[in-house]
This record gives structure tokens, sequence and C-alpha cells, in this order.
């Protein structure tokens, strides 16, 4: 899972960039999947992360326009993009297409060494993210579970999941 690893960091990185401060209640999401997704998330989870991964969503324009104020934003972008080109991963092309318009990450608990995380998307494209998982230098498994695609690095995690 070391490309969808480092895959995931840099886009939590990236998002992280770009949403920070972006808390206006305007966006393209209804809250909907929000909803679905703690409805199928352990309560007992210590950590729930939601990323908006869709590039068209108002949050992403309200992050470019705070990230326009910021000398930085061309270098942290190309080294997002780079970063992931290390790994064969193109941002615009494979990872953002390979989810859905949001994803979540779940974290079932705090020890294990962090080895007990699920990812939670809907693809917009599932061949990228099938054939993302196929190019990861670690096993995946994939689960469906109430529309949405699980991904963890085991069998025994999406079980307790």
């Amino acid at each position: 899972m070391k490309i969808m690893r480092s895959g995931l960091i840099a886009l939590l990185v990236l998002v992280s960039a770009l949403v920070a401060g972006c808390g206006s209640g305007a966006t393209n999401t209804s809250g909907s999947a929000a909803a679905d997704v703690a409805g199928i998330v352990p309560a007992s989870a210590p950590i729930l992360i939601g990323l908006e991964t869709d590039q068209n969503s108002d949050q992403w324009e309200q992050a470019d326009e705070l990230l326009s104020k910021f000398p930085g934003k061309a270098r942290l972008l190309a080294e997002v993009r780079d970063g992931l080109a290390d790994e064969g991963v193109d941002l615009d092309d494979e990872l953002l297409p390979a989810l859905g318009d949001e994803t979540y990450l779940v974290v079932l608990d705090l020890e294990d060494g962090g080895d007990t995380g699920v990812l939670l998307t809907k693809p917009r494209d599932p061949e990228k993210l099938t054939g993302l998982l196929q190019e990861a230098d670690d096993d995946t498994v994939t689960r469906e579970i109430d529309g949405w695609t699980a991904i963890s690095e085991s069998e025994a995690t999406l079980d307790r999941f």
C-alpha cells in the first residue's frame, strides 16, 4: 500500500493546504456522503478524516484562491505532483479519478503503528482505482460496504471495520 500511502499522504498535504481557512458552508456536497460514512464507521474509531477530492468543488476553488495569496503555492503543488510522480502516479489523471468526490480515512485504533487504516471512497473511475491498487508495493484488499469501496492492507482490518 506504499503507493496508496504516499499518494494519500501527498493528497492529505495538498488538501490540508487547500482547505485551511476554507470553512465556508457553500460547497457542492450535500453532507449526505458524510452521513452515509458516519453510519458505517465504527463509533470506536478514534480518527475519521474526510477529504473533498472533487477538483470542481467550491472548496477546491476557495482553497486555490487562498493558496494563491502565498508565494509558495507553485512550489507546494510541484512537490506534491513530483512526490506522486516518483511513485509513478499522476494526481490529475490517476489518483483523483480513482477516488470519489469525497474520500474518508478511518483509523480503527492508534495501536499497531497505524496499520488499522481503512480508506473509503466511491471511485469516479473504478478501473483507475483497481490499477493503482494493483501497482501498489504492498498488498491491499478491497470490499464494498454500503456502496463505498473500503481499502485496507488486510482482510482482518476490513473484518474489524
